[in-house]
């Protein structure tokens, strides 16, 4: 079984209370959420026990979620927590700030993992990403987590929650247990600084709205117009 699990906090350190900011009448949390239903049938926005205006969007909106007893800096406990709670052997990590999303990317990466039997999917490799900034899905087995989880000693990995894997792949592929790993690849080269469709700060968002409000041309041949 999968799900997939959106990180979501109100309080950022630039950008305040972004997530319930609107981009064409939805909220960014609510265009992530959406996109995210397209291909995983069950999604529940993660946060943490302390945000309760977090806890009254999603009830007022109807949206499943889980605030976490562990601790806010520590996105692997916090993962491994919710697939404990949910029973799911795979978790698709998203995160809320990202309301362009492609669903076809997302629907790809899925696809791959669960046919292949892969422990972690990925098309966010640091050296490696060709897809913009704000496409970023992430696939992980229960199987490896338990592993990040007991292995990840750094404040900075349990944070950011998957860089021991990229930082370790070779150890991790040609271990006496090996883990399948899966680098996606979009095939053009998007990460560039104009295709960014990541929300970090009002300037973000305004240039996003921008785009929404022209309706151009996609990014790409694989990306829907998400302004509907």
């Amino acid at each position: 079984m999968i799900m997939a699990a959106i990180q979501a906090h109100s309080n950022s350190t630039r950008f305040p209370g972004k997530i319930y900011e609107k981009l064409a009448g939805k909220s960014i949390l609510q265009r992530v959420v959406e996109s995210a239903r397209d291909v995983v049938q069950n999604v529940v926005v993660l946060g943490v026990e302390s945000d309760q205006e977090l806890r009254d969007y999603c009830i007022d909106n109807r949206i499943p979620v889980y605030l976490s007893k562990e601790p806010e800096n520590d996105l692997v406990a916090r993962y491994l927590d919710c697939m404990t709670a949910y029973r799911v052997a795979n978790v698709v990590r998203l995160t809320s700030d990202c309301p362009l999303l492609s669903v076809p990317m997302l629907d790809y990466c899925v696809r791959i993992h669960m046919t292949n039997q892969m422990d972690f999917t990925s098309n966010g490799w640091p050296l490696a990403r060709t897809a913009p900034d704000g496409w970023d899905v992430e696939v992980i087995s229960q199987r490896l987590m338990l592993h990040v989880d007991k292995m990840a000693g750094t404040p900075y990995d349990r944070e950011h929650c998957t860089s021991y894997i990229y930082w370790n792949e070779p150890e991790l592929v040609h271990s006496d247990h090996p883990f399948k790993l899966c680098n996606v690849k979009y095939g053009l080269q998007m990460d560039t600084p104009e295709n960014k469709c990541s929300v970090d700060t009002p300037e973000d968002l305004e240039r996003l709205r921008e785009r929404m409000d022209a309706k151009p041309a996609s990014l790409s041949g694989i990306e829907e117009d998400r302004s509907k």
